[in-house]
């Protein structure tokens, strides 16, 4: 995770920050997602919602790519 008061690191764009960090941040998120949602947490895709499977995927770019695990899908 960010932690800013030691790397004086806050925004995700910041070329200091690595995918780790960044993929770190994505998973809270999905955690918080899925907790807010009320919906488990599954192995793929990443949870179900009304008996459907959906994949759960964030960015901080300015355009989306659909993972190849969420084509032909449904991806939130």
């Amino acid at each position: 995770m960010l932690d800013g008061a030691r790397t004086y690191r806050f925004d995700l764009r910041d070329e200091r920050v690595d995918s780790d960090e960044r993929r770190a941040i994505g998973t809270k998120l999905q955690y918080h997602v899925l907790e807010n949602l009320g919906s488990p947490k599954l192995r793929h895709p990443d949870t179900g919602i009304a008996g459907i499977g959906v994949e759960i995927k964030g960015t901080i770019a300015s355009h989306w790519t659909i993972p190849k695990e969420g084509q032909c899908g449904v991806t939130l």
